[in-house]
């Protein structure tokens, strides 16, 4: 995805995206290639080792995320989403 788009979907203020890609990418977890439709834009891909990772980690992730929603009645986890959505909005 561009770059643009990855920052958009984080939860966190992405002022630091640079400077966690370029960590990512000296872990060899991502690749920035050139936008073939594009030139301003930067594609970031995982590695194959970046799959492994996220494959290794998302599961419990994931699992940590449903116990923590599952505490939540489906009223308040309705009320929670309308919530974030309003803050996600750009004004």
């Amino acid at each position: 995805m561009k770059i643009g788009e990855l920052n958009n979907s984080m939860v966190y203020n992405g002022g630091n995206m640079t400077l966690v890609l370029d960590q990512l990418e000296k872990m060899s977890y991502i690749r920035r290639t050139n936008s073939p439709t594009d030139r301003r834009a930067i594609i970031i891909e995982l590695t194959d080792a970046g799959f492994e990772l996220f494959n290794d980690v998302y599961p419990d992730h994931a699992e940590n995320i449903k116990d923590k929603f599952t505490r939540l009645s489906s009223y308040e986890q309705d009320t929670l989403k309308t919530l974030l959505l309003k803050l996600s909005e750009e004004q």
